[in-house]
């Protein structure tokens, strides 16, 4: 009798259409809630990119600022698994026919990554023409050597990420950016051979040297982690439109959280706000905040026109009001809240409280380069009403 192979590639796309199956339901409430902003965000983004064309300045530099764009699509290369926390269990005895499970993996994840990197490289393929007066065949030449340093991305932080030491991935992971980084500038600046040499010498002797330092095929805890936090993603900005179930929800170590709880009044009708202020600053949504305020302060600041700054401050602003009001979500369903003699709706009030608070900082930090840079000094009173205004405004957009 022969013995029975387990197919583990089938298993794979088993999980990833279980997962979209999962997922796709929500869209039509996030469709509901986002569609206009969603509809702003997009005709404000090919306005201004037009103007931005019009009015281009000749000593603009096109090939850092081309690089810098793509060195963020190159750099972020996840390799979805599916992985759940039972394969340690169930998957790992069979771990050497693994091998079909994880190539689909990184053949998937290249894949939508690849047609990504197409996508942002055909958006500024506008600008980079303009400013350097290349030839149309160009495009499709950058954009080859896009989808292979794409390629050699997702591979190479894969094999990153089966470095067992947290040290030593974060080590490598840094110089494939930095490595990245000098071969995206090539790429945009130099001769297409000499951009492909570069770029296959650079991979090669970066994957040579990792593969030495790999003791087993596969990290599996590190692996399950990521996939978790991937997942924890997409439910965190579905739950930012309506109810989702929050699995895995990822905690961060945060300074700022033991700062928070230590200056918040240890009281019982406080201890809502402490759980959600300490919550806010060690999830995910810290993070989202930190990086909606710094983008949305850096596109305001680099803009030209009054009306243009004032509509991305209000969309920005929107986007950061939407997204912080999934801290509703969280301990909603947890049974330590009940245990306690709190009243529970301190919780709801508490969170909004948090949220309001975080939000009325994020505008009033928003609408300073709108303050500093609009030629109009009307635009700062104007600021300071929409400050209060879009944070009276997004409430109405959440889902009690």
């Amino acid at each position: 009798m022969k013995p029975v192979i387990f197919q583990t590639e089938p298993l794979r796309s088993e999980r990833s259409a279980r997962f979209w199956k999962e997922l796709i339901p929500y869209f039509r409430y996030v469709a509901a809630s986002g569609s206009l902003a969603f509809s702003l965000a997009v005709m404000l983004g090919i306005y201004g990119y037009t103007e931005f064309l019009k009015t281009m300045p000749s000593d603009f530099p096109v090939r850092p600022v081309a690089a810098a764009v793509l060195l963020i699509c190159f750099a972020i290369s996840p390799v979805r698994t599916y992985l759940k926390q039972a394969d340690i269990v169930f998957l790992l005895p069979v771990e050497s026919g693994m091998t079909a499970y994880f190539r689909k993996s990184v053949v998937a994840s290249s894949i939508v990554q690849c047609l990504i990197v197409l996508f942002i490289w055909a958006l500024l393929w506008p600008m980079y023409k303009l400013g350097t007066g290349v030839s149309s065949a160009f495009f499709w030449i950058v954009g080859i050597q896009c989808l292979i340093l794409k390629c050699l991305n997702v591979y190479a932080g894969w094999r990153i990420n089966q470095l067992r030491e947290r040290a030593w991935r974060r080590t490598y992971a840094s110089i494939r950016v930095v490595l990245t980084a000098g071969l995206a500038y090539a790429v945009v600046s130099l001769h297409p051979a000499w951009a492909l040499l570069l770029t296959g010498i650079g991979f090669i002797v970066l994957l040579l040297w990792v593969q030495r330092f790999t003791s087993f095929p596969y990290h599996w805890e590190h692996l399950i982690r990521l996939e978790q936090k991937h997942r924890a993603k997409y439910f965190s900005f579905i739950g930012a439109f309506t109810d989702v179930p929050r699995e895995h929800a990822e905690v961060y170590n945060n300074r700022l959280a033991r700062y928070i709880t230590a200056n918040i009044p240890f009281k019982q009708n406080r201890a809502f706000f402490l759980l959600y202020a300490a919550t806010w600053a060690r999830s995910e949504l810290f993070g989202i905040a930190v990086r909606l305020t710094i983008v949305g302060i850096v596109v305001i600041s680099i803009t030209e026109g009054d009306l243009l700054k004032i509509g991305l401050y209000v969309l920005f602003a929107f986007i950061c009001g939407v997204q912080l009001s999934a801290l509703n979500q969280y301990h909603r369903y947890s049974e330590w809240v009940h245990i306690y003699p709190l009243d529970p709706r301190l919780r709801v009030q508490s969170a909004n409280q948090v949220v309001a608070i975080t939000h009325l900082l994020v505008n009033i930090l928003l609408a300073l380069p709108l303050l500093v840079t609009a030629a109009n000094p009307l635009a700062g009173v104007l600021a300071a009403a929409l400050v209060v205004a879009v944070s009276l405004a997004v409430p109405r957009f959440r889902r009690k």
